[in-house]
């Protein structure tokens, strides 16, 4: 009940006064983990073989929830049958996606995968406290976003056995941090990406039927996730140089911007900053809306450019399903999707370093950096490219083959460490 009633309270808090205060949380759950479990911490203890559990926010619409769904079916597409416990009721979001943990497992051996961040990592713990996984191997499957991770972080640690991170860019900033702080843990990179049966199907409806004709460019990102990381202002002044380009060569061309937002409630002024930056030009489409899987689907499908002008991205989920739809992406060439896409498989936009300086105040006071994109150059690009639907089509077929060598299960297969897979009936 008192977890219920903290929730609620919490998820009420303003998004800013959530992040400022979070190493206070984190802090708080730490003690009661420790005054709870009397052997906390990981010790690298030998476990017996069992069952595998993936836990994470499969009830929550995040890249944290769309990795923990999407390991659930890459290790069942290579018979390992997962199951699945959901962590989506300490999240702000929750929608139903099953129990906090399976009935039907034993916890006397085997390898439980939490796929959250090390600030809500405790919290996690707590609640699993009545599953008793201690007998389990824990992997902490971690994601960020900037090349140093918060100090407060490097705590939870001593509750894992071993770390799993997505790209080499965040083990390299995990790697980092850790030995900078004289700690050590074994940290593998695994990649998380839909299976190639899970792809963008040919819509067979137009989502914008208002545009038929028009090449569409198309940016979509979650307002929670950081709009100053996201960066959508690039690429509506990337969008607009574009456009006033053609226009001024009395090009026949006629593009438009497709720029999708999510939890836009989490910072309203950032939205109403992009709102005011588009000043209601009739060739920018801003949807608000929940879409459906299809519908998004059909979104990608009809689009014709997907640009990302990130500063930073840990992964990088829309190019990752644009280059798999056969899309060709125009993105900033720093971070973690350069894991997956290179000059040969999109346009890589050059940028320059630049102090991190975030006004939602999630990434202040780390003394990060961070890509300041080639606004002029994404341009001159996408120019280009509405202009030549068969160099569209050329960039997004050598795209999609990248990225799908990139999905091959059988390399997938290859990255999982023998000390988890050993343990997994």
């Amino acid at each position: 009940m008192l977890f219920v009633v903290a929730r609620a309270a919490w998820r009420q808090l303003p998004a800013k006064l959530r992040y400022k205060i979070r190493p206070v949380v984190t802090l708080v759950a730490m003690l009661i983990y420790k005054a709870q479990t009397r052997a906390a911490k990981r010790a690298g203890t030998a476990c017996n073989r069992g069952k595998l559990v993936v836990a994470g926010f499969l009830g929550t619409s995040s890249g944290l929830g769309e990795l923990g769904r999407n390991f659930v079916l890459l290790f069942d597409r290579i018979g390992v049958t997962p199951h699945k416990a959901n962590i989506s009721a300490i999240a702000v979001e929750d929608f139903p996606a099953g129990d906090e943990f399976p009935a039907d497992v034993s916890t006397d051996g085997g390898v439980v995968i939490i796929c959250c961040n090390p600030d809500v990592l405790l919290p996690v713990l707590v609640k699993f406290k009545k599953h008793n996984i201690a007998k389990m191997r824990v992997v902490g499957y971690w994601a960020w976003e900037l090349e140093k991770f918060p100090a407060y972080w490097l705590d939870a640690l001593d509750y894992v056995d071993e770390v799993w991170v997505p790209t080499h860019f965040i083990a390299n900033a995990l790697t980092r941090t850790v030995k900078a702080a004289g700690k050590s843990k074994v940290v593998s990179v695994v990649p998380c990406f839909k299976p190639l049966d899970d792809v963008v199907h040919p819509a067979t409806v137009d989502p914008f039927p208002q545009l038929q004709g028009r090449p569409l460019a198309y940016f979509g990102f979650d307002v929670g996730s950081n709009v100053t990381r996201k960066n959508p202002q690039a690429v509506i002044k990337a969008f607009f140089k574009a456009r006033d380009a053609l226009r001024a060569r009395n090009s026949a061309v006629r593009p438009a911007l497709i720029l999708k937002l999510h939890r836009e409630v989490s910072w309203p002024e950032g939205v109403q900053a992009l709102e005011a930056l588009i000043g209601g030009d009739a060739d920018v489409v801003l949807l608000k809306q929940t879409l459906t899987r299809d519908e998004m689907r059909a979104l990608i499908a009809r689009v014709d450019v997907v640009v990302s002008l990130h500063r930073s991205e840990g992964l990088g989920y829309t190019m990752m399903e644009a280059m798999l739809a056969g899309k060709p992406v125009i993105a900033t060439g720093w971070s973690g999707n350069v894991d997956f896409m290179d000059s040969d498989s999109a346009i890589l936009v050059p940028y320059t370093m630049i102090p991190v300086r975030d006004p939602q105040e999630v990434y202040n006071n780390l003394g990060a950096s961070w890509a300041d994109p080639d606004v002029d150059f994404a341009a001159q690009a996408l120019e280009r490219l509405f202009e030549n639907p068969e160099e569209r089509a050329a960039l997004g077929a050598a795209g999609r083959q990248k990225i799908r060598a990139y999905c091959d299960m059988s390399q997938w297969r290859t990255t999982l460490p023998s000390s988890v897979m050993q343990l997994i009936n």
